[in-house]
């Protein structure tokens, strides 16, 4: 079934009669792009694996679970090979072409994948095998990740490479593990700014997106992900480098162009096709007031700073609108004058936090905005 609900997004025109391969993209499509190492100085952790690919053995030649973890039950097992990409699933011919498939599985663990090519297909199909490296991370595992699946793929990278055999028990796998982003990782800026507002934007709303425009989807996604709370990184599924596919159910595929069959193959169903580099992609959340900090905290290089404010909220909805209305109160307080300050204060007094963030960020509001206090009459009739 995810064969016939599958669609590359660059690929030859389809064959005459063949309505289940998308036609090629416009040649102006995203070219190529490369995973940056982690960085140094990395914890460890360990975490199960598996390995989904074509491979002839005693028991056939299809697409299955070659190998795996002894934490994985039966039902995982089927879980991911529900999901998981087969034959042609990549996006892109290119030897060096990878992709990402990331998954909250029953029962609260996260599956990650690395998907690569692995030589030449060995059965009569023809092309090129692709090759499905799991990361399976319990809780703790992805949150020294800062449950950022981007980070998990990129230290999957270093170490994923197709083998010509393996034997079907594997050993649990290591990863270095980091939270925050890179101390030389570029933000957005400029109209990229607002492609990246408009992908934080369909990350907090609920649904299934197809999104194209993204120059340089992982570090795009990377900063996403660390500019929702986790709640939200926790529950959502994304797709990046690999054809569409209905079959897999994720939340976000990034697609590489809007015109590449896309939009037929999503006719009828719940999924929504969004080219986030268009201004009348409007943002539609109930979350304005949390992208309106991150825009204008985006100019001030503060992507650290609303990145760990992120990672600290518990909630989404209204309570990422309060934190940012108070955020943004802050900073009109440091330029007020006594008047303004004093609007602010009392504006204040009666706020109820509902949350430690809040909390901590009325507190500051209030010190800021406290009123100078008066002159003693003992101290005047002294002074005179």
């Amino acid at each position: 079934m995810n064969r016939l609900m599958r669609m590359p997004t660059r690929r030859v025109p389809p064959r005459p009669g063949d309505t289940t391969v998308a036609a090629a993209p416009p040649p102006t499509a995203a070219p190529p792009f490369a995973l940056r190492p982690p960085p140094a100085g990395c914890a460890t952790i360990t975490c199960d694996q598996a390995v989904f690919t074509s491979q002839r053995s005693a028991l056939g030649e299809g697409y299955r679970i070659i190998a795996h973890g002894g934490g994985l039950t039966h039902r995982k097992k089927a879980e991911l090979t529900r999901r998981s990409p087969s034959h042609g699933s990549l996006a892109r011919d290119d030897a060096d072409a990878f992709g990402l498939l990331a998954m909250p599985l029953a029962g609260g663990r996260v599956a990650v994948a690395h998907c690569v090519y692995a030589g030449a297909e060995h059965t009569g199909r023809g092309g090129q095998r692709v090759w499905s490296h799991y990361a399976v991370l319990d809780e703790a595992a992805f949150d020294a990740f800062g449950k950022n699946p981007m980070r998990v793929q990129r230290a999957m990278a270093i170490q994923t490479a197709p083998q010509p055999s393996l034997a079907q028990s594997l050993p649990r796998l290591e990863l270095p593990a980091w939270r925050g982003a890179d101390a030389d990782d570029p933000p957005p800026a400029g109209a990229m700014l607002e492609v990246q507002l408009r992908l934080i934007d369909l990350c907090l709303m609920r649904g299934r997106w197809a999104v194209a425009g993204l120059a340089c989807p992982t570090e795009a996604l990377e900063w996403a992900w660390d500019l929702v709370p986790p709640c939200v990184r926790g529950r959502l599924s994304l797709s990046c480098g690999l054809g569409f596919c209905l079959g897999r159910e994720v939340h976000i595929t990034v697609v590489d162009s809007v015109r590449s069959g896309v939009e037929r193959m999503i006719r009828g169903h719940d999924v929504h096709l969004r080219d986030l580099t268009q201004p009348d992609a409007p943002l539609g959340s109930p979350h304005v007031g949390w992208i309106d900090l991150i825009r204008a905290w985006a100019p001030r290089r503060r992507w650290s700073r609303v990145a760990a404010l992120a990672g600290r909220i518990e909630g989404e909805g209204e309570t990422l609108n309060r934190i940012a209305r108070l955020c943004l109160d802050l900073d009109r307080a440091e330029l007020a004058d006594d008047e303004a300050k004093a609007d602010l204060h009392e504006r204040y007094l009666d706020f109820t936090p509902e949350c430690a963030v809040e909390q901590e960020l009325l507190a500051q509001l209030l010190a800021a905005t406290e009123p100078p206090p008066e002159p003693d009459e003992e101290s005047e009739d002294v002074a005179s």
